[in-house]
This record gives C-alpha cells, sequence and structure tokens, in this order.
C-alpha cells in the first residue's frame, strides 16, 4: 500500500515524458493517491483506473494512472541512479535503461538541508545585487590591509 506523503520510487509499466522532456519508466518522491473524481470532477469509464498517484509537488510533479504502477518501492532516500543504453532493435534508436524521474532537487550530502538552501538563496540574491566596480576595489582593498 502507497501511504500519503512517504516517498516512493515508482516503476511503470510504459515509458512516460516527464516535465524536462526525457522519457523515463520511473518516478521518485512524495507520493499522493487520490481517486479521479476528487481532482478531475468525473467518474471514469468502467475498464479505466479510477484512481491516481501523483509523485511529487508542484511544477516538477507528476500524475500517474493507477493502472500504470508496476512496482511502488517505500524509498525515503533519494535512490542511486545506474543508468545502461542500448539499441532498441525495432526503432534502431538508443535508449536508457534505469533512468529516474526525480521530482525534487538533489539535496546536499543526500538529505534535505533547509539551511544550506537559505544560504543558496540569499548567495544568489547578493550576487543579483552586486556592483562589481565596488566589489573589486573592496577585495583590492582588503588584499593590500591583508598584505601590510
Amino acid at each position: 500500500m502507497i501511504n500519503n506523503g512517504e516517498y516512493y520510487l515508482i516503476t511503470t509499466d510504459a515509458w512516460f515524458m516527464a516535465p524536462d522532456g526525457e522519457e523515463y519508466r520511473s518516478a521518485w518522491g512524495k507520493c499522493t493517491l487520490f481517486e479521479a473524481n476528487e481532482r478531475f470532477n468525473f467518474t471514469p469509464a468502467r475498464p479505466s483506473t479510477n484512481w491516481f498517484c501523483e509523485v511529487g509537488e508542484g511544477e516538477n510533479s507528476i500524475i500517474i494512472a493507477g493502472c500504470q504502477i508496476h512496482y511502488a518501492v517505500k524509498c525515503s532516500n533519494r535512490p542511486i541512479q545506474k543508468t545502461e543504453t542500448y539499441i532498441n532493435e525495432n526503432t534502431k534508436h538508443p535508449m536508457v535503461l534505469g533512468k529516474i524521474y526525480f521530482t525534487e532537487p538533489q539535496k546536499p550530502n543526500g538529505t534535505y538541508n533547509p539551511e544550506y538552501l537559505k544560504v543558496l538563496r540569499e548567495s544568489a540574491e547578493w550576487l543579483q545585487n552586486i556592483n562589481p566596480e565596488t566589489y573589486i576595489s573592496e577585495v583590492r582593498g582588503f588584499e593590500e590591509y591583508h598584505d601590510q
């Protein structure tokens, strides 16, 4: 059973196109199950699935039909991705096996660190507002003071 709000590695029966334009057969992130009429405001026809799994939250999330879920592995930590490439005999196109669509960015040291993200955001804001001439003169002034 998939528990809402917990992290899973979901493997699907078919390839899917993710928001980044790449094709995947698995996705990892925080999962939420829901019925079609809760989110889509309709009840599917009898042979169709009536439940879905949202993997991730926000812009990078994807919704997978319940009938497309082949495996669901509870996986609290970001899984290690190992890929292999082969040529599809029918299409002659290269295919990548083992590619996981991650709904969350890589976290430092494999853990979510809100303080680290805060420092990154502050650094990015500081860099956007910096006047290069002022910064260079301050660095030179520090170097001259430090060299004395």
